[in-house]
């Protein structure tokens, strides 16, 4: 009976087992490790999508007080006030014109050979 445990133990401490022990422990470790990585890949990608839920959602908001907006009499008016430039009935008009500017064109900077051809031909 005593020598049953001492087999077991010379069995257990041989090289191949070791090695094997090792491996295994190894590709535990591996497949943890690439665990952990992908549930850090995860959250990264939920917290980027939670963040352009909340984009969306905010861009949903604006739309929906325009669109309730728009529903009035008041915001239909407003509309078509600033899209088409009219005026109702009696109202007037002014329209400011300011001096146009002219574009000043010796000052644009040209290539070397148009420039050079300008400079022959003016």
């Amino acid at each position: 009976m005593l020598s049953k445990p001492k087999h077991r133990k010379s069995i257990i401490y041989t090289l191949p087992v070791v090695i094997i022990l090792f491996g295994l422990v190894f590709l535990v470790g591996k497949a943890s490790w690439n665990t952990y990585g992908k549930m850090q890949e995860s959250s990264e990608r939920r917290a980027q999508a939670e963040a352009e839920l909340d984009d969306v959602l905010s861009r949903y908001d604006e739309l929906q007080k325009k669109v309730d907006y728009l529903e009035t009499d008041k915001g239909v008016e407003e509309e078509i006030r600033t899209k088409f430039n009219v005026a109702r009935e009696g109202e007037k008009v002014f329209v400011i014109v300011g001096d146009e500017k002219e574009i000043d064109t010796t000052d644009v900077e040209r290539g070397f050979f148009s420039g050079l051809w300008h400079k022959i031909f003016k």
